[in-house]
């Protein structure tokens, strides 16, 4: 079955994020956020961009937060967006050192379900 790589965020997932940014602001009043982390996947950022805009806090990608097997094309492991892409598409983000030009996604192997629970407690 084909899977794009790294897809932008659908129209629903815009309006899903958007809902959920106006739900938070409007309930969780007495909640203050302090950091937004986000994959360096595009749709995850923007969801994060959609559901926290107006909030006042530090934006941050974290190359660890990913899906399962991370961005792979036809089983192959694709590097994800280069550092002067996410910077260019996302400045609020602060992008960590690891991503670079040649991308974030380094890893040879598939990953397994043990490794991706591992990675996720890890957080």
């Amino acid at each position: 079955s084909y899977r794009e790589i790294d897809p932008l965020l659908t129209s629903v997932g815009q309006e899903q994020a958007t809902k959920l940014g106006e739900h938070m602001k409007k309930n969780w009043r007495n909640f203050e956020i302090q950091c937004v982390y986000a994959s360096p996947m595009i749709r995850t950022l923007q969801t994060a961009r959609f559901a926290f805009d107006g909030i006042d806090a530090k934006r941050e990608v974290w190359t660890d937060i990913y899906e399962v097997r991370g961005p792979r094309k036809n089983g192959v492991p694709f590097p994800g967006s280069t550092r002067s892409q996410l910077a260019t598409m996302f400045p609020e983000f602060e992008i960590p050192n690891e991503i670079n030009e040649k991308g974030w996604f380094f890893k040879e192997t598939v990953e397994t379900l043990e490794e991706a629970e591992n990675r996720a407690r890890n957080l």
